[in-house]
């Protein structure tokens, strides 16, 4: 968020322009958003080496606490064990909603704590003003409503599916064993991600069958392999604390896609 400064955290309605929320190449014309949360955020270091390996231009205007859905939805979350709607959730959709379909952008990156949301562990998704109708359905009406108005507006879909939550390993694992000359391992089971992220992962299958030319992202396949998931790759921190990853770690993270799969955005220089 510090990298990205007011990209992130601008006003709901009047985000910073396209000028000063540049991802990869700045001279050129936009090709693509990225939208959503705090995640989506931190995602943009990532996504930033992959627009510049494609010789492509991103427009950075995510929200913290807010994933691109339909207007309609709102986000609702407990405080002081109330029940309280997020106001600026609807909003700031509202706004780009009205971008996207104004625009006609080749994509729409969609990034976001999306699991939290899925497990119940961030907040939950349901019809605005009715706080009896959050459900996981919700959730994935929600979402398949907001990828069929990007397909509508004649924009490419990307979903990044997320990143493992560390369990049982500090983000700060790698820079204490150097402080303190501790000998801590820095990775867990990559059973406990693969648990975690199941349910999302049999939905997004679904969502596939509805719209085929859906592109995923998927950081987790550089951050775990079949037995376990890392804080550190190549000496460097990837989080920023036990959800978020920090800036050079998504960079990192995109370099290494790069080599391991090659480019999703490339598909919009087709």
């Amino acid at each position: 968020s510090q990298v990205r400064g007011r990209c992130n955290e601008g006003v709901v309605l009047t985000p910073l322009s396209e000028d000063k929320c540049i991802l990869g190449v700045a001279d050129r014309p936009v090709d693509f958003l990225i939208v959503g949360d705090s995640h989506a955020n931190h995602f943009t270091g990532m996504i930033g080496e992959m627009a510049m390996h494609a010789n492509l231009r991103g427009y950075d205007v995510t929200q913290s606490q807010t994933i691109f859905l339909p207007r309609e939805y709102s986000r609702f979350y407990y405080q002081d064990d109330i029940l309280v709607e997020h106001k600026n959730f609807q909003k700031r959709n509202r706004y780009l909603e009205e971008l996207v379909a104004l625009k006609s952008y080749k994509a729409v990156v969609l990034g976001g704590s999306f699991i939290g949301y899925y497990n119940g562990s961030d907040a939950t998704i349901g019809i605005h003003g009715n706080q009896d109708q959050m459900s996981d359905k919700a959730f994935e009406d929600a979402m398949t409503s907001v990828v069929g108005s990007i397909f509508d507006a004649g924009s490419k879909v990307f979903i990044i599916k997320g990143n493992p939550i560390l369990a049982g390993v500090s983000y700060e694992c790698s820079l204490n064993n150097l402080r303190f000359n501790f000998n801590e391992v820095c990775s867990f089971d990559s059973k406990i991600h693969e648990l975690n992220f199941e349910k999302w992962n049999v939905f997004l299958k679904e969502l596939k069958l509805k719209f085929p030319a859906i592109i995923f992202i998927e950081p987790d396949q550089v951050i775990c392999d079949q037995n376990n998931c890392v804080s550190e790759i190549d000496g460097v921190p990837l989080y920023l604390d036990s959800g978020h990853l920090n800036y050079m770690g998504s960079e990192l993270i995109g370099r290494k896609y790069l080599e391991r799969f090659g480019n999703p955005l490339e598909v919009l220089n087709q």
